[in-house]
């Protein structure tokens, strides 16, 4: 407390000689000199009285409470209120104690103490910062000390600005503010928050040559998915680091109890993948999801898998009654089960049960009605997915796939779920490979199914590449990465649809509100991606370079593998929905009633590779084996 009170004290004897020198200059710079002279008695007398008004009016206000290393204009307003405050007690204390101030220096004190009063405040700020408003172009001579880091701000907005107050706050981190960049021109050359603001964001790349920056903070949380990929490509190809803050949506969705934890600059991320395939944020209807989740029994097979698990983290956000997890793998069974407890306050109940076991999945489905709560809604995301696996293993690839699905939408059927999405994939469109054939035979069991239930809507959902998902390329090119490469790439000209897991889910859990009954909904996967490109853009996120300190190495199509994945089927067509990146492939004639005949024989039979692969040909007639040279 002590310390608290010298401090205010030293502050209000410097304002008093700023009020003292103020005072005086209004007389030297608004009366001639033959009255300064006769004025000289006036100006003694009235000092003290001025001197007293001023500071008097700061302390009320509290301007020496402020902490002026990270003022702003809120603090600069507040001087100014104050000020005024203060000229307008000095003139009317004036006139009652007979001082005979003249009008002029009246009027002209105020706007001169206050001159003087904030060049004072922004100078101590520069020295306090180290920098100066326009930062000059370092030489090689200058060495920067070793715990500062160089900074750019993209963005000067709310959010920018945000972030720049808690880098202030937060001196540790070793940020020094050069500057921030934007593209809007009625910004551009204006000065923020004691920053000059530069651009447009074109210009990124000279800017950190000339200024030498060590970070540049992507702070436009609103920025369109290509918007985000434009000052990614530019910020990625020199040498500083970029850091991007999350969506809003993001920031809102992962709210911590903790004040500290929700800080914006501790949402900062290194730049992903992700922000190079420049999609744009999902945007779902929350009340046709809530429509059939809320207050259900919602079950999720492969629980634990990628999508499987994140159906569990955004259902979870709509309040079901309960959500069952069956999973024939306990690992990733318990790490969801715990995530849910410990960041969405909700308890799961955890089924350790293969797909295959008819009489284990019939036995919860009976137990939950038996309990009075039957389980009412069904997402089905149980599946080998691993194409190169599944060549080798077809008998493997159907009793999971295809007897699974028969399974769960047999069983939806017979206890009245009120609907089952299957979650299907863009290799089930004319298959060259053993998953894909397994998946489309799943599509039309879905479809079988819902022409023969009066109760259950039975539909699926196609989609392509799931971002980080188990199996997918880019944790194997990151760990590629990791040991020094090579890259290992099938094919040059190898192209694939992605999507993020969380983008993928939201569009599946949109789509099961459409549904009436036997749809193959189609997400919109905006533009394919090439293969060859994601990894050069991984080695360039990695801070590597390719041809110098790492290789891609072209292995060659492996079996199954197509060099582009289709969406739709020549005879589906296409129908749009109430959602525009959820479309409807038109239903086929379907001729079914064999493969459900025939899927029960799977059990009774042991299939090897070769009979598996032509009881998979003669029941989907769009399966092509493809071979390719390795």
């Amino acid at each position: 407390m002590k310390k608290t009170i010298n401090r205010k004290n030293v502050l209000m004897m410097i304002d008093i000689i700023i009020i003292t020198i103020g005072y005086l200059l209004s007389y030297l710079i608004t009366l001639p000199n033959e009255l300064w002279v006769q004025y000289w008695a006036t100006y003694k007398s009235s000092l003290l009285m001025a001197a007293i008004v001023f500071s008097a009016s700061y302390y009320f206000f509290g301007i020496y409470n402020q902490i002026w290393r990270y003022a702003d204009e809120r603090e600069y307003r507040l001087c100014a209120i104050s000020t005024a405050i203060g000229g307008v007690l000095f003139i009317v204390l004036g006139e009652l104690a007979g001082y005979n101030v003249p009008i002029r220096i009246q009027l002209s004190a105020p706007f001169i103490i206050l001159f003087i009063f904030v060049l004072s405040r922004i100078s101590y700020k520069l020295f306090a910062d180290g920098e100066s408003i326009q930062s000059k172009t370092p030489t090689a001579g200058n060495r920067k000390p070793p715990y500062k880091k160089d900074l750019l701000i993209i963005g000067a907005g709310s959010a920018g600005v945000m972030l720049l107050k808690e880098i202030r706050a937060n001196p540790q981190l070793g940020y020094r503010m050069k500057g921030f960049v934007d593209d809007n021109p009625k910004k551009i050359g204006r000065v923020l928050n004691g920053h000059k603001i530069y651009g447009p964001i074109d210009h990124l790349e000279s800017l950190i040559r000339t200024y030498e920056i060590d970070e540049v903070l992507i702070a436009t949380p609103a920025a369109t998915g290509a918007e985000k990929k434009r000052i990614v490509d530019i910020a990625s190809g020199t040498r500083a680091k970029v850091k991007i803050l999350p969506s809003m949506a993001t920031s809102l969705t992962n709210i911590s109890d903790s004040a500290e934890n929700n800080l914006l600059i501790g949402k900062l991320r290194n730049i992903d993948v992700e922000d190079l395939l420049g999609r744009d944020v999902v945007k779902v209807k929350e009340t046709d999801i809530k429509a059939y989740t809320e207050g259900k029994n919602v079950l999720i097979t492969g629980g634990g898998g990628s999508i499987g698990s994140e159906l569990c983290r955004q259902i979870s956000l709509y309040r079901p009654k309960k959500i069952i997890i069956l999973d024939n793998y306990e690992n990733n069974a318990y790490e969801i089960e715990q995530e849910l407890i410990q960041e969405y306050r909700i308890i799961p109940q955890v089924e350790i049960i293969s797909v295959q076991d008819e009489q284990r999945v019939k036995q919860l489905f009976a137990d939950e009605r038996a309990q009075g709560d039957p389980i009412e809604v069904v997402f089905h995301a149980a599946a080998h997915k691993h194409v190169p696996l599944m060549e080798h293993n077809p008998e493997q690839a159907i009793r999971n796939n295809i007897l699974g699905t028969y399974h769960v939408a047999k069983l939806c059927n017979e206890f009245e779920a009120e609907r089952m999405i299957l979650i299907s994939t863009d290799k089930a469109v004319n298959p060259t490979n053993v998953m894909g054939a397994t998946k489309r035979a799943c599509e039309l069991v879905i479809q079988a199914m819902n022409s023969a239930s009066e109760k259950t809507i039975f539909s699926a959902v196609r989609f392509g590449n799931v971002l980080g998902s188990n199996g997918s390329v880019i944790p194997l090119f990151k760990k590629q990465i990791e040991k020094g490469g090579p890259v290992t790439v099938t094919h040059p000209d190898i192209i694939r649809y992605f999507m993020t897991i969380p983008e993928a889910v939201s569009l599946v859990l949109n789509a099961g509100g459409l549904a009436q009954g036997g749809e193959i909904f189609v997400l919109d996967m905006g533009e394919p991606v090439k293969i060859l490109d994601l990894a050069k853009n991984l080695i360039r996120l990695a801070g590597l370079e390719l041809g110098q300190d790492i290789e891609i190495e072209f292995t060659g199509l492996r079996p199954g593998e197509k060099l582009y994945e289709e969406l739709l089927l020549e005879e589906e067509g296409l129908k749009t929905t109430t959602s525009e990146k959820i479309f409807i492939g038109k239903m086929a004639e379907l001729e079914a009633s064999s493969l459900l005949e025939a899927i029960p024989e799977i059990n009774r039979k042991n299939l090897s590779k070769e009979e598996s692969v032509a009881w998979l040909k003669k029941f989907v007639t769009t399966y092509k084996e493809e071979e390719h040279e390795r």
